[in-house]
């Protein structure tokens, strides 16, 4: 019993080593084997001094690339395969297979079918719950009517019943509220007089005791109140004036605030790009970069170009230029000027490849150094004004 409990384990630990040893090769094999890539480009001879002549006429643009000893590969071309395309091994990944025209008829004559016998179903079911409905509508009629029937018979009977009682009563008392509707009027009557014989006698006193007033006195009063007014109309416009004025001061403000904390973000930048971290740090991430630049550079570059401006002065400028590039370069570059033409020919090939290995390398040295965490960390806060 032990040696089969051991032989299970044996058997489950090697599976283990043996899928954490094609996980690691895995690894191995995506970090150190490069991507080989490839481009060409070819644009035929055209002069512009035609202004008929379509530039996309006759150009062709291939760009391929593959991975493990074509294990996986890619290719877009211009005009002719402008969707790009991914294999792996004899699989197409991308872009996926189109279906001949005999599947798709057959698809959309299969979904027509359901469609219509779908539409049938859902007809029928319709019909048979209308019918249902309609039934039980018609007994529900039935039932309500008998019952209503019922209901306004007994009604009727308890109304003459009550009718005959109710007449007794209001006999006996329409004496008694007449008496007390007489009464009220009676005393509302009296009411109105009296007020309205005050409300006379305070308008003939009103009326002698402003007669009474000189007219002097009168028009002394209007001065002051035209006066009042001028006052009251000054000191509104003394108020707008102030609340306009303590506006802009405060916009003022603002504005000497927000100036005065670009010059302090400045100075802080400054302070910041002449330290001595700074210095390590824009080394270091230069350093690097240019190495990925350097990966990521073509191996061969092959080009033979045929070129002219119209103009015999910018020509020669634009050559000498490409002539003193050229020398520095590592890269068969062949010229040929036109000197009386505007005209363009081109014929370039590229090769190259890169390792993912040696760029992570690179991007882990940029991101975990101290010093470029730190400048990082500086012009965070002085753009943000927060700590992390």
């Amino acid at each position: 019993m032990l040696g089969i409990i051991l032989a299970i384990l044996k058997t489950i630990g090697i599976i283990l080593l043996i899928l954490l040893a094609v996980f690691l090769l895995l690894i191995i094999l995506v970090l150190f084997v490069p991507i080989r890539y490839e481009a060409s480009l070819y644009v035929p001879e055209k002069r512009f001094s035609n202004k008929e002549i379509d530039f996309l006429d006759g150009i062709c643009a291939v760009f391929r690339f593959n991975w493990f000893l074509h294990f996986i590969r890619g290719e877009v071309a211009y005009p002719d395969k402008k969707d790009f395309t991914l294999k792996v091994l004899f699989f197409r990944i991308l872009p996926k297979k189109e279906k001949s025209k005999v599947a798709l008829e057959g698809e959309h004559n299969g979904k027509k079918a359901n469609n219509i016998t779908r539409k049938a179903k859902e007809n029928l079911d319709s019909q048979e719950n209308h019918e249902i409905v309609n039934n039980d509508f018609d007994d529900f009629v039935d039932n309500d009517y008998s019952n209503s029937s019922e209901d306004q018979e007994n009604k009727e009977k308890t109304l003459d019943s009550n009718s005959y009682g109710e007449k007794e009563e209001t006999t006996s008392f329409e004496g008694i509220n007449k008496e007390k509707e007489s009464s009220e009027v009676y005393s509302n009557s009296k009411e109105e007089k009296s007020d309205f014989s005050n409300n006379k006698a305070q308008e003939e006193d009103t009326f002698y005791n402003d007669e009474d007033k000189p007219r002097q006195d009168r028009g002394f009063f209007a001065f002051i109140a035209k006066i009042k007014e001028k006052i009251m109309r000054l000191t509104d416009k003394i108020s707008k004036f102030k609340d306009f004025f303590d506006g802009k001061t405060n916009s003022i403000k603002k504005l000497i605030y927000t100036i005065s904390s670009v010059c302090d973000k400045i100075k802080a930048i400054y302070n910041v790009l002449e330290s001595k971290t700074f210095d390590k740090a824009y080394t270091r991430a230069t350093k690097e970069i240019f190495f990925i630049a350097r990966c990521l550079l073509p191996r061969k570059f092959d080009a033979d170009l045929l070129f002219g401006t119209g103009d015999p002065a910018d020509t020669a400028n634009l050559l000498s230029a490409l002539y003193i590039l050229n020398s520095f370069s590592r890269y068969s570059i062949t010229l040929e000027p036109d000197f009386n033409d505007v005209v363009i020919r081109a014929d370039i090939k590229i090769k190259g490849k890169l390792t993912i290995f040696f760029i992570l390398i690179s991007a882990c040295k940029i991101y975990f150094d101290k010093n470029i965490r730190k400048v990082l960390h500086r012009f965070d806060i002085i753009m943000h004004g927060r700590k992390k």
